[in-house]
């Protein structure tokens, strides 16, 4: 999975929304998504999370100009690759979106 979204947000504030991208997509798939785990080491964090029954890992990279999403797979999610990077791109658009216009739930 890769996906990188462009910003016009300060790096500060664009990590500051980039925080909330996992923890927003597991609130609104709790159903689906369990024993999420977030890592930041600066402006990088690495992920882990349970969807399915499957592991999915990888890291979430804050630049001046874009965030970038990359994640590792099970072979068993291929077949949902394209559903997942969807998910992650629909959700942390928003985020983003929000973020910029000061929405308060960001």
């Amino acid at each position: 999975m890769n996906i990188s979204l462009s910003h016009n947000l300060s790096v500060e504030k664009a990590l500051i929304c980039s925080k909330n991208i996992l923890n927003q997509l597991k609130e609104d798939h709790s159903d689906r998504i369990s024993n999420l785990v977030q890592m930041w080491n600066g402006t990088v964090s690495e992920f882990s999370f349970r969807i399915a029954g499957m592991n999915i890992s990888g890291t979430l990279s804050v630049f001046s100009d874009r965030i970038e999403i990359k994640g590792d797979l099970p072979a068993a999610a291929f077949l949902f690759k394209k559903m997942i990077e969807d998910t992650f791109q629909r959700h942390a658009a928003k985020i983003l979106k929000d973020c910029a216009n000061n929405k308060k739930n960001v």
